[in-house]
């Protein structure tokens, strides 16, 4: 090959250097041969004497250090009991759970409050909490659910959760994402008061209208913000969640920072480069575990976007039998969606009524000027690339 390359070249353009005339060759051979791996690189460097072996595995990827928090398992922190929508929700292991006999008086209904990537305790977010916390509160919401994405600061933590229970009389559960650090939240939530619940600590609110389960952390290790002290959950752990979920009383709520894998412009997971970049491991792990419905957040652009679990879209105030919702960032920065808007913030409210659900949007407005000049330079509106082509996700969240 080497030859011909260089027999093209010395006959009639005598301007490309000799010199690379291997390196074209080997191009071109990589191109023909379809070689897929670094290993078979070097096995085809054309000064090498040596041939690794083909067949041997390839090395394993250096482990990225991060926490564990998603095994089911009894935390060693005494849990406290709560009062939801009508039943008091004890403490038993990883779960609150109400009395067999408030079947018989609790009504069938739960309605939440949800939001979630709040990014950080700016003077904008802030104001899009408490506008929130006031819808939810005209709304009647049995609870409030901050769905991960808090900040990696634990002063802003606490600033934000401090706000939402000032500002609410129901119960606030907390889920931990990308951001915050497992033990850092767990200290910031474990002293401020009783109507915080940290769902890393309590994995399922068995309820007479509904089971919920949570699932703390991220799938992949590497797109932790938080770094080594982040949480991260594994195969095993999915197993069993789904495993867990088939047991429990219907319909079953799945709550997680990360959604699902989609299909199509509509899904909960659709990204700014036109593909759809959520779990797989999560899409199977509701099959297995007959979850029907999910609240997801993380990717931000799809937010307020809602699918049946079978992928089709789901509007919003319609009833499903099933539902996955991605509730979209409180964060103020103004950013587009994927459809070219820009929003400045927004929350969602889901009611659950028997084996159905459905929800609503709240859209926030802009912050004022004197808000912006407040922000941080480095938190400047978010642009789409929706006219990008479509690209790999980052990371390959079908990793899991």
């Amino acid at each position: 090959m080497t030859r011909v390359i260089e027999g093209l070249f010395s006959q009639q353009d005598h301007s490309f250097p000799r010199r690379f005339a291997p390196f074209v060759a080997l191009v071109a051979t990589l191109t023909v041969c379809g070689c897929s791996s670094s290993r078979e690189l070097y096995a085809l460097d054309l000064g090498s004497t040596h041939r690794p072996d083909l067949r041997a595995p390839a090395p394993p990827h250096p482990a990225i250090a991060h926490e564990v928090c998603a095994p089911l398992a009894t935390p060693t922190t005494k849990l406290r009991r709560i009062q939801l929508a009508g039943a008091w929700l004890e403490p038993q292991g990883y779960a609150l759970r109400a009395a067999d006999s408030a079947d018989k008086w609790v009504p069938k209904r739960l309605v939440l409050g949800v939001l979630a990537d709040p990014r950080g305790a700016l003077p904008g977010t802030l104001r899009n909490i408490d506008l929130l916390a006031a819808r939810f509160t005209s709304a009647k919401v049995h609870a409030v659910l901050l769905l991960g994405g808090i900040a990696r600061a634990a002063d802003d933590q606490r600033r934000i959760v401090q706000r939402l229970v000032a500002a609410l009389s129901v119960p606030v559960l907390v889920l931990l994402g990308d951001r915050a650090g497992l033990q850092q939240l767990r200290g910031t939530l474990a002293d401020l008061g009783r109507r915080v619940v940290d769902l890393t600590l309590v994995r399922t609110l068995r309820h007479p209208a509904a089971t919920l389960l949570s699932l703390p952390g991220h799938p992949l290790p590497a797109q932790l913000l938080s770094g080594p002290k982040g949480c991260a959950y594994s195969s095993a752990d999915l197993d069993s969640l789904a495993t867990l979920s088939a047991k429990m009383r219907r319909p079953r709520l799945l709550l997680a920072y990360a959604p699902p894998r989609g299909a199509g412009p509509q899904a909960v997971d659709r990204s700014l480069a036109n593909v759809n970049c959520g779990s797989e491991a999560l899409r199977e792990l509701m099959e297995r575990g007959d979850i029907r419905f999910g609240l997801f957040a993380h990717i931000s652009e799809a937010g307020g976007q809602a699918t049946t679990r079978a992928g089709s879209p789901l509007a919003e105030h319609t009833w499903g039998t099933s539902m996955l919702l991605n509730v979209g960032s409180v964060d103020a920065i103004p950013r587009r969606d994927l459809e070219g808007r820009w929003r400045h913030g927004m929350g969602v409210i889901v009611e659950l009524r028997g084996e159905m659900a459905r929800y609503r949007r709240i859209e926030l407005p802009p912050v004022s000027a004197a808000l912006l000049e407040r922000q941080p330079r480095q938190r400047q509106p978010y642009e789409s690339n929706a006219h990008r082509p479509p690209t790999v996700c980052p990371g390959d969240p079908t990793a899991l």
